[in-house]
């Protein structure tokens, strides 16, 4: 199923050739597999307008997944796994002239193995951002990444590993009051695989930490809702006791 088959190409050609006047352009997609019917769609849309004038980069769970037939579509570099670092690497050096085909994590035309993500360097979250605040993008904070637990219908295992790695109480609380003074946000989402594993192994909760984390977040000035433990992030049923409820 494609929800986005109908979806009009999103990447209006007169915003490209602006960039383009300006130099080099590179244009880069986060890609969920129900997109995929738009996303080859507008490749093949972008080839035929501005062939290499341009460089397609794809990343997103769908990327990690099948990098190959990315490539095959018409993309020249594919990020598997964390892009982080692996993004910004791949823009310098392409900006610099300087062959990126070694940074691990991407791939290109020239590749001929396609690494699998748990395999790759883990990002630590304290390290970036959770948002793009200078840009004006805010949304969720993401506070715990990685699962030990092996769904068969979960991506989670397969895109960052079995270990869970949390951003720790002083990085959200940093982000968030920026948010909130610097761009008025008053409303946040803590978003990790499973809410009640925050600051232990994943395996078991950990109250006092969870009791801190949400104790911190509550207690910022102009931060009027908090959602934690409800979509995008989920909490697993046996995780669920009577002294993390009471907390609420």
């Amino acid at each position: 199923l494609d929800l986005d088959v109908q979806a009009p190409i999103k990447i209006p050609d007169s915003f490209i050739e602006k960039a383009l006047k300006g130099g080099p352009t590179a244009i880069a997609h986060s890609i969920m597999s129900t997109q995929m019917n738009r996303v080859r769609r507008e490749v093949t849309h972008l080839r035929k307008k501005f062939g290499n004038d341009i460089i397609l980069v794809a990343g997103g769970p769908h990327a990690s997944a099948r990098p190959k037939e990315l490539m095959e579509l018409g993309f020249d570099y594919v990020v598997i796994g964390e892009g982080e670092r692996v993004f910004p690497d791949m823009l310098y050096n392409w900006m610099k002239g300087i062959d990126a085909v070694n940074i691990a994590g991407l791939v290109s035309t020239e590749s001929r193995e396609y690494p699998t993500p748990r395999d790759l360097p883990r990002v630590d979250l304290d390290d970036v951002p959770p948002f793009a605040l200078k840009m004006n993008v805010v949304g969720p904070v993401e506070v715990t990444r990685g699962c030990p637990f092996n769904c068969k219908f979960c991506a989670t295992p397969f895109l960052t590993g079995g270990v869970v790695r949390h951003r720790s109480v002083n990085s959200v609380e940093y982000w968030l009051r920026k948010a909130v003074e610097e761009r008025g946000f008053n409303r946040t989402w803590l978003l990790s695989p499973n809410a009640f594993c925050y600051g232990g192994r994943g395996r078991k909760p950990v109250p006092e930490r969870i009791e801190t984390l949400l104790k911190t977040v509550t207690a910022i000035d102009g931060l009027d809702e908090v959602f934690f433990g409800s979509f995008p992030s989920e909490v697993r049923p046996e995780f669920v006791t009577k002294g993390l409820l009471e907390m609420f």
